[in-house]
């Protein structure tokens, strides 16, 4: 799938103020034109409405508030930023096959490039991160957690085919820093 995928739009949580303003992006933010939200209301599937639970009635102040965002540019900005601060991002990546090592995931083996122009690439990290949304990518390679509060993956017996996803690494740190 192309970068950035398009979805609609997403509601992020209240509390996030602290997260995106680690990243470097809560200023963007906070002048961009995506709707504020204050509050949260349910539909149940027979049109019933819920009461609506307002943040800053449970949590007051900045971070009460959060944005209803467009997936595509909103993920756009946070690549940008990621990229400003040094990471080199592959949005022309397919994920071929996660590569564990006996205790877990320790890279990705994928294919970059357009499709006249491939070539596949085993890119190792500290961390792998399943970003694709929604456990997308886990479900596609046919992988149950090992308990419900435990992120790390096994892979099934079957055969995963390929799956689409955006890889950001960065080069791996000099021999006397791991």
């Amino acid at each position: 799938d192309a970068f950035p995928l398009f979805t609609f739009g997403d509601e992020l949580m209240p509390e996030t103020d602290w997260t995106f303003k680690r990243l470097g992006v809560l200023d963007q933010l906070k002048v961009s034109p995506y709707v504020r939200k204050f509050s949260v209301q349910f539909v149940n599937d027979t049109g019933k409405e819920s009461q609506p639970f307002y943040f800053d009635e449970h949590k007051p102040g900045e971070c009460s508030q959060t944005w209803q965002v467009i997936r595509g540019d909103f993920d756009q900005m946070l690549l940008d930023n990621a990229r400003a601060k040094g990471a080199t991002a592959h949005t022309d990546a397919q994920v071929l096959d996660v590569l564990f090592d006996d205790k877990s995931a320790q890279g990705v083996r994928v294919q970059l490039g357009s499709a006249d122009n491939r070539s596949t690439r085993d890119i190792n990290g500290k961390v792998v991160v399943d970003a694709t949304g929604a456990w997308r990518f886990r479900n596609h390679f046919g992988w149950a957690p090992r308990a419900i509060d435990d992120f790390i993956c096994e892979p099934s017996p079957s055969t995963p085919a390929p799956a689409p996803a955006s890889v950001v690494s960065e080069p791996p740190p000099p021999v006397d820093q791991q």
